[in-house]
C-alpha cells in the first residue's frame, strides 16, 4: 500500500468515494488536491451546486474559504478522484481514469 493508500486507510489501487453526506475530512481532501495538482477552486463544481448562491465564484473567496464551505457542502466537489499506485487523478472526463490504469476493464 503506498503512503497515500495508508493516508486513506484503503488499499491505494481501490476507487471510493471520499465524501460522505455528513460532509469529508480535511486532510484527505487536501492530498487528494495536492496529489492530483489542482487548488480548491479548480475542483469547485460550479454548476448543479449551491456555488452560485454561496457567492464562491467570485475570484476573491480564497482557497482556504473554498475548502471550508466544501467540507460543509461535499456537493461543491466535483469528482470522481481515482488513487492507483500510478498516481491520483481528478476523472473529468470519465475516461481519464484509464490513463492510471494498468488494465483496461474488457469491452
Amino acid at each position: 500500500m503506498s503512503s497515500i493508500g495508508r493516508g486513506f486507510d484503503r488499499d491505494s489501487s481501490s476507487i471510493y468515494p471520499l465524501l460522505s453526506r455528513t460532509g469529508g475530512i480535511r486532510p484527505q481532501l487536501l492530498a487528494l488536491f495536492a496529489g492530483a495538482s489542482l487548488r480548491p477552486r479548480m475542483a469547485l463544481r460550479e454548476t448543479k451546486s449551491p456555488a452560485v448562491e454561496l457567492g464562491l465564484l467570485d475570484m476573491g473567496v480564497t482557497d482556504e474559504a473554498l475548502l471550508d464551505v466544501m467540507l460543509e457542502h461535499p456537493i461543491l466537489v466535483n469528482r470522481p478522484f481515482v488513487v492507483t499506485p500510478k498516481g491520483i487523478k481528478f476523472c473529468r472526463p470519465s475516461e481519464t481514469v484509464f490513463d492510471l490504469l494498468d488494465r483496461l476493464p474488457p469491452g
